[in-house]
């Protein structure tokens, strides 16, 4: 009788243990969603702004970048970007007509479009490199208390929004919204709702009327996977929801398909497109059993499939670049820069100093063996003409469609 009682007693502590455990949980995921709707929603106005450098069409040679998404991998495009700036003596933005990203390529090609009030440009990819290896521990990192309660991020974000959102209020300007910036640059972002891509540029009659975006709100939502950073609320002015703005990385890696269509609609004639694409790291192949697959159930494939959507994997970009090529001659020049990398980094959420190393060696370690293509990418951006000598080699680049 008395180890009955006990038992009933027992049962009944940890009913009120769990209970409790619930509780907690479920007051710590409101609590973050209603931090982050509190600092996260922007109201979008209704008067259109048109943009004073819209990209003058010259027949000859039309020069574009895009940058692929990846998180703390974004290190591996800027280390090229950095070669580009000390071999030609121009800024980034000087180098490149039109700019685009998605998720972190984004967040790069809008701090390289910032000028500060002397006219020079805020930031350089030198200095973005420092800033990744100095922040990107800190942002990305996790305290026991929020792993605990958020469950590993299967019930409310890994990562703290707040923190990102306070990051992003420091770097860029408060006061600075998407017509603002210098150049022609457009973003990638996805909505929620619907799963639909929203493109964001910053030039008038882009897919939709160019709207006053505050552009460090824009970059917090478009750096937003699910489940690891809570998305974007945008409203309109009768304060119903527009979309839900998040990480468009699971949609598509490699922007530059995207990014040429805009390019060739504002330009239709020009002699050569030359499309710079930049990813943040090729990563490892799933070694995949056969007969293991053939038994997989809807849990395996999901997590399979999330881990594509995030760490990895090819990209259909590259054979529809190719497509595209072949049917407009040599007039689309295709270069696409994605050194491999270490397994043990090929995380976008890693962020140790020794991972920032390991990135930046293997990112040296590509340039290194690709000199010759490199020379010519340089001297082509620095000049803003294609020579015949490095056109053939450009086009009969491995590395190029």
């Amino acid at each position: 009788m008395i180890i009955m009682r006990l038992l009933v007693k027992f049962i009944i502590f940890i009913a009120c243990l769990a209970l409790a455990f619930v509780v907690l949980i479920l007051s710590f995921y409101f609590y973050e969603v209603h931090k982050d709707r509190k600092t996260d929603v922007v109201t979008t106005g209704k008067k259109i702004f048109s943009h004073t450098t819209f990209p003058m069409c010259k027949n000859k040679l039309m020069t574009i970048l895009s940058i692929d998404g990846g998180g703390s991998r974004g290190i591996v495009p800027l280390y090229f970007l950095s070669k580009i700036e000390s071999h030609t003596h121009q800024s980034i933005r000087e180098n490149f007509d039109i700019m685009s990203g998605v998720s972190v390529g984004g967040l790069l090609v809008a701090a390289l479009s910032i000028k500060n009030k002397n006219g020079s440009f805020l930031y350089s990819a030198k200095q973005l490199i420092q800033m990744y290896q100095h922040f990107s521990d800190s942002l990305l990192k996790v305290s026991f208390h929020r792993n605990i309660l958020s469950v590993n991020g299967f019930v409310s974000p890994k990562f703290s929004s707040y923190d990102k959102f306070e990051f992003l209020k420091k770097y860029i300007p408060m006061n600075l919204y998407l017509d603002d910036l210098s150049g022609n640059t457009i973003f990638f972002g996805t909505n929620a709702v619907n799963n639909a891509l929203l493109t964001f540029c910053s030039w008038k009659n882009c897919f939709k009327p160019l709207q006053k975006y505050p552009l460090y709100t824009l970059i917090s939502g478009i750096t937003s996977p699910f489940g690891y950073f809570s998305p974007q609320f945008f409203l309109k002015n009768d304060h119903k929801i527009s979309y839900i703005l998040g990480d468009a990385t699971y949609i598509i890696k490699d922007p530059t398909l995207q990014t040429y269509i805009i390019s060739k609609n504002l330009c239709p004639n020009e002699k050569h497109y030359l499309l710079l694409s930049l990813g943040t790291g090729e990563t490892p192949e799933h070694d995949l059993k056969t007969n293991a697959i053939f038994h997989w159930g809807t849990i395996k494939w999901i997590f399979h499939v999330f881990a594509n959507m995030y760490y990895g994997g090819q990209d259909v970009t590259k054979q529809e670049l190719d497509m595209v090529s072949r049917s407009e001659k040599n007039a689309v020049i295709y270069i696409r820069i994605n050194p491999k990398i270490p397994k043990k980094a090929y995380s976008p959420f890693v962020s140790t100093p020794s991972d920032m190393r390991v990135l930046l060696s293997a990112s040296n370690q590509y340039y290194l063996h690709h000199q010759a293509m490199f020379k010519c990418l340089f001297e082509t951006l620095k000049t803003h003409r294609l020579k015949k000598n490095c056109e053939h080699i450009l086009v009969s680049n491995p590395n190029t469609v």
